[in-house]
């Protein structure tokens, strides 16, 4: 719990977010019920009585009957006040002003939410900015989707037929698979049978077989997206410069915008983020042979799986990968479903959409539960570049990642190679390309550039 002199910093310190301060001079403030459905929906926070703002400051002015109003708040957070009994963490500290009573409302886990009182869930709140925010519809449809004890992805679509599935992407993704495993009994298996076996089909006890939305988003035809995810979509900009909008009349130099199903997008924009990952010449040990699966490459892709796999695409927002000159930024709609604080250990494990990453795992595209982003951490930071930043929005309800090409070192990146240098940017490339639409000259080509001699 806080110390004195934490908490006397605090209440004068008015930039917080799980930080809520009440007079609560003789009894709970009846506003106090918003604030603890609020930390229990969001990120957790603590609640402090005996604080009361005098002149644009906070002053410790204290509890005059600090027993009976602990008794009365730690009675009703344990009775049916709200819609599951909650618990919190005190402590009383006492000063020469009066007593001041400190409460830790912990976040409830996601099975639990949405958390609300009074018997009806327009009484639910979320932490936005400092302050308690009654929770929109959406926001409570999100809290009630991600409650269910089956995933987003294992939900059964009644009217879905194996005719809205892509024949050929499943035969893409049986055969990669039976390529890579080692399981003789799957590579057995026909093609409906394996799939059932994995999940992403369910047999019926009549015998009939239901399709489940990671079937749809896996391997769906873009009717089937449209119908069942009318919010579907996934983009990839290539743009000039560092900064949204481009260049002059460039806004961008290539795009993608996929409505096709997670395993031909995939193919089809994993291929250009190749091309674009700064990833320095590097030799395989003990050969010749040029080592393409590099940590710089390694990362990007497993951040690109994690952008398909933990996606809400319940959600309007949708998804984007956007290449500048000088970084990676790879968002998702749908926020982490836990503390982003965690993520650098890399034991957590709660993905939004469970068969969905089954599915890449089963093709060697991602990591085995849990140690998705340490090794997106380890492997961009082992290239020599700083670690890259996260932004787990709960309230907005998106996550976005962000790779900068920018060496923690100025001397590049720390591989035991020759050639760490990461070349032109593509503002230069550009540059080339269009100058080769016709022949020049090289007093012309030296022009272009400014170079002052040939070498």
């Amino acid at each position: 719990m806080l110390t004195k002199k934490q908490l006397l910093n605090i209440i004068n310190d008015i930039e917080w977010e799980d930080i809520e301060i009440k007079k609560a001079k003789n009894a709970v403030p009846k506003n106090s019920w918003d604030t603890v459905s609020s930390f229990a929906n969001t990120m957790g926070g603590y609640l402090i009585f005996g604080v009361t703002e005098i002149d644009g400051r906070f002053e410790i002015t204290g509890v005059e009957n600090p027993e009976k109003v602990h008794s009365d708040f730690i009675t009703t957070l344990r009775s049916e006040k709200f819609n599951t009994a909650l618990s919190a963490k005190s402590d009383k500290k006492d000063f020469k002003e009066g007593t001041v009573l400190v409460y830790y409302i912990p976040e409830m886990p996601r099975q639990a939410k949405p958390i609300y009182y009074d018997n009806d869930i327009r009484n639910t709140f979320v932490r936005s900015g400092g302050t308690d925010q009654r929770a929109k519809k959406k926001e409570i449809e999100k809290f009630l989707r991600q409650a269910s004890e089956s995933s987003s992805d294992s939900m059964v679509f009644e009217n879905a037929t194996l005719d809205d599935l892509r024949q050929d992407s499943i035969n893409k993704f049986i055969n990669l698979f039976k390529n890579v495993t080692q399981d003789e009994s799957l590579i057995a298996l026909e093609k409906e049978e394996l799939l059932i076996r994995k999940g992403f089909l369910r047999r019926e006890e009549d015998g009939s077989l239901k399709v489940t939305a990671a079937a749809i988003l896996l391997f769906g035809t873009d009717t089937a997206l449209v119908n069942y995810f009318p919010h579907y979509k996934i983009d990839y900009f290539e743009i000039p410069g560092t900064k949204w909008g481009g260049i002059e009349e460039r806004r961008w130099d290539h795009r993608i915008r996929s409505e096709s199903n997670l395993f031909e997008t995939y193919n089809m924009i994993m291929p250009r983020l190749r091309i674009r990952v700064p990833t320095p010449f590097m030799m395989k040990k003990d050969s010749i042979i040029r080592e393409d699966n590099t940590p710089s490459l390694i990362a990007i892709r497993e951040a690109f799986v994690n952008l398909l796999s933990h996606a809400d695409y319940f959600d309007r927002k949708g998804a984007s990968v956007k290449v500048y000159d000088d970084r990676i930024e790879l968002f998702n709609s749908g926020s982490l479903l836990f503390d982003e604080k965690l993520l650098e250990g890399g034991d957590i494990s709660e993905p939004r959409n469970p068969l969905i990453i089954r599915a890449y795992r089963m093709v060697n595209l991602a990591e085995d539960a849990g140690s998705g982003f340490y090794k997106i951490y380890t492997n961009w930071q082992k290239a020599g570049f700083s670690k890259p930043t996260i932004n787990s929005n709960r309230r907005e309800n998106f996550f976005k990642i962000e790779f900068n090409f920018q060496t923690i070192s100025q001397k590049g990146p720390s591989w035991d190679q020759a050639g760490t240098k990461l070349g032109p940017s593509w503002d230069q490339v550009y540059k080339v390309l269009k100058l080769c639409e016709k022949p020049l000259l090289i007093a012309e080509i030296m022009a272009a550039f400014d170079w002052k001699n040939r070498t």
